[in-house]
């Protein structure tokens, strides 16, 4: 069985909670669709309820005083997924998906800059 953990912001906590088991037999289906081996299947989505994900505001931008790893945590919106030994991170939130959009359009952006 794999053993996931989500965290999310503390206002979504009980929106999260609510869809979890949804998620998992979305995964499921998924997995089983895909022909890929049946143990992948299971899968155990706990909610992280120690460590929430710092909410972000607008207009706060990067501080000096912020650390690396205080900045990975803040988000306006979304999920994270780790699994249980922390070697695998899937981030969905909000700010990721922005940074991957904006990463890339990036080629296009310096097309329409510099051309």
């Amino acid at each position: 069985m794999i053993n996931d953990i989500v965290r999310c912001l503390l206002r979504d906590r009980e929106l999260v909670r609510s869809i979890l088991p949804e998620c998992k037999n979305d995964f499921r289906n998924i997995i089983m669709k895909e022909g890929i081996d049946e143990s992948v299947a299971n899968v155990d989505l706990r909610l992280e309820e120690r460590y929430f994900l710092n909410e972000r505001n607008i207009g706060e931008g990067v501080d000096d005083k912020t650390t690396k790893g205080e900045e990975n945590n803040k988000c306006f919106g979304g999920v994270v997924l780790t699994s249980e030994d922390g070697l695998i991170v899937c981030k969905n939130t909000l700010d990721s998906r922005i940074d991957l959009a904006y990463q890339h359009m990036l080629p296009t952006i310096r097309t329409n800059l510099f051309h």
